[in-house]
């Protein structure tokens, strides 16, 4: 028989993980009509030819916003950026005092291990823009300038009997 040598070489390529992050724009809203942010993912590099689905991980209901999502944001093949937005949108209200209000939205990580979560949940601050009624002050009665000469009188005139009494 013959022998025959065969040289197995590893030519796989270490490719970098896919590191995603969730970004809302603008930031932060008012509690007043049409206010509403966009949150989009975006990768690191290209997604893979059979795109990449980002799961998504939601705020609790609350009634100064609402949360509009798909269940995930796609980022289609060759792109970098989801092509889904996710909004929220600020509840118009007009009371005042009632404070600011913080949406946390963050992604969920792959069940695949198709891309790493990166950065910190996106944050969408909701304002309280209704200001506070100014307390209403006290009304202070005062004298006019007349009536304070003639109780400047009466006391000058008493006080000059007191002495004159005095003195005798």
């Amino acid at each position: 028989g013959t022998t025959a040598q065969v040289l197995v070489q590893d030519d796989d390529v270490a490719v970098p993980p896919i590191n995603v992050s969730l970004a809302c724009t603008p930031s932060v809203l008012t509690d007043s009509a049409n206010q509403v942010a966009n949150c989009t993912a975006t990768s690191s590099q290209a997604a893979p030819a059979a795109g990449l689905a980002v799961g998504l991980v939601l705020p609790p209901a609350n009634p100064r916003y609402t949360v509009a999502c798909p269940a995930s944001l796609a980022i289609a093949a060759g792109a970098s950026q989801s092509n889904a937005v996710c909004t929220v949108t600020a509840t118009p209200n007009t009371v005042a005092g009632d404070g600011d209000v913080v949406a946390n939205l963050a992604l969920a990580p792959a069940p695949n291990q198709e891309y790493v979560v990166a950065g910190t949940p996106a944050q969408v601050t909701v304002r309280d823009d209704d200001s506070t009624p100014a307390p209403v002050a006290a009304a202070v009665p005062t004298l006019s300038h007349w009536s304070l000469l003639l109780l400047s009188s009466v006391f000058g005139i008493a006080g000059f009997f007191g002495l004159r009494r005095r003195q005798r």
